[in-house]
Parts: C-alpha cells; sequence; structure tokens
C-alpha cells in the first residue's frame, strides 16, 4: 500500500509555495516601478534616460494625443506645399512659450 506525504513534507511544500508567492508579490511590484503611467491616453513621443547606480532612470517622458495636435504655418503657400518634404529644416514655435524659436528637420 502506497502511503502519502509526511506532515513534514506538506509543511516544506507550504513553505515553498508561500516563499513563492511572496518572490511573485516582489517581481510585480519591480515590473510596477518599470512602468510609466500618466492621467490620459496618449503617444509616447520622447524618452529621455540616463543610468545611476548600474540602472537606467527615465527623467523626462514626452507624452501626447496626436490627433490633437494642430500645426499651423504662417510663410506656406498652396502652391509650396507640395514641394515640403521630411527632413527639410523647419522653425517652430509654441503658443506656450512665447519668444523662442526651436529648429526642426
Amino acid at each position: 500500500m502506497l502511503a502519502g506525504p509526511t506532515a513534514e513534507q506538506i509543511a516544506v511544500s507550504e513553505a515553498n509555495v508561500a516563499q513563492m508567492k511572496a518572490a511573485a508579490e516582489l517581481a510585480q511590484a519591480a515590473l510596477e516601478k518599470t512602468q510609466l503611467k500618466v492621467p490620459f491616453g496618449g503617444t509616447v513621443g520622447s524618452v529621455y534616460a540616463a543610468w545611476a547606480r548600474c540602472s537606467r532612470q527615465v527623467r523626462r517622458c514626452g507624452v501626447g494625443r496626436p490627433e490633437r495636435l494642430r500645426v499651423e504655418t504662417t510663410d506656406l503657400s498652396e502652391v509650396d506645399v507640395a514641394r515640403v518634404a521630411v527632413g527639410q529644416p523647419a522653425s517652430v514655435t509654441f503658443d506656450g512659450l512665447p519668444g523662442k524659436t526651436f529648429q526642426a528637420a
């Protein structure tokens, strides 16, 4: 006749299960620290990261809603728009940064 596990074997197995649950909770907590969350839906446009103490840390992250992006030109005619190509230089200003002009390509 086959004997079942001993009380000691059951206790060891239960301790192993508890240890694995604790390890899973630690792993979940570590994973949550790697996720960036914002209070709205959007698209990540830029990530600025740096190395610190042998780990990579995100310093800044740009998130926006492309469907709400509006580009307005002040000196581009309908005739010239056909000649616009990816990679051409452009000067960009933002209402939220008065007096600042940025060069883009």
